[in-house]
């Protein structure tokens, strides 16, 4: 498996972001897997994989209608809304 944590590290090191600052919207589960290995929150986009492949996600949801919403609960818990679908 590529290791896209590089990539993603060094975009938000061009960028000067902090990873804890960021939340990657993500429909695939290696995507997943680069965003949590860069210490990013991450919000799993459950129309191409179920939820259950998706699971390492801060939070699921299955339309992006629904993200604001998640978003809101990721910042009120500071970033750790683990395993919340909405």
């Amino acid at each position: 498996m590529p290791n896209s944590s590089i990539g993603l590290g060094n975009a938000l090191a061009l960028l000067g972001v902090r990873p804890q600052d960021c939340v990657v919207v993500e429909d695939a589960p290696i995507g997943v897997q680069a965003a949590r290995a860069a210490r990013m929150s991450v919000v799993a986009l459950t129309t191409t994989h179920p939820a259950r492949m998706l699971a390492e996600a801060d939070a699921s949801v299955g339309s992006l209608r629904n993200l604001n919403s998640v978003l809101a609960a990721l910042q009120a818990a500071g970033g750790d809304a683990r395993g919340g679908m909405m």
